[in-house]
């Protein structure tokens, strides 16, 4: 198996993702993920979103200022903690995170339809699988990788 093919594929993917995020108000990848993490997670600070998302703190500082410019989340002091903030997603994040979210499960069925029937269970067992030992790597790749 060539490892390549399947960097082509979430690189192809990748940029659908951010295409479809831009489409929808959240112009940079780390936006289109902070989005995400704080629909499923609610109110969290931006060092927990920088522990989240494997970014640099300064980089989800930037992202946090955006989106709130553009009304995508809202930021309020934190009662635990008065030195540091909580963010969460407003209406309007929450809904471009959504309507995001129903595109690429779209594109995804659209995908899959491009597969012969008997393929298609399957390449989607193969991708969940994939997708358990990417997160489950996840903390020690980043680690590897620096």
């Amino acid at each position: 198996m060539h490892n390549t093919a399947l960097r082509e594929f979430a690189r192809a993917f990748l940029a659908v993702e951010q295409t479809t995020a831009r489409r929808h108000g959240l112009g940079a990848d780390a936006q289109h993920r902070i989005a995400s993490l704080l629909v499923r997670n609610g109110p969290v600070t931006p060092q927990a979103l920088s522990s989240m998302t494997g970014l640099h703190k300064a980089w989800v500082t930037r992202s946090i200022k955006a989106m709130e410019a553009s009304q995508q989340v809202i930021t309020r002091p934190n009662p635990d903690d008065g030195r540091s903030i909580l963010v969460e997603i407003s209406p309007s994040g929450r809904q471009a995170v959504e309507n995001i979210n129903a595109c690429l499960d779209r594109y995804a069925s659209a995908l899959l339809q491009g597969l012969a029937p008997a393929d298609r269970a399957p390449a989607d067992r193969i991708l969940r699988r994939l997708a358990a030992i990417i997160q489950d790597a996840a903390p020690q790749q980043s680690a590897d990788l620096e």
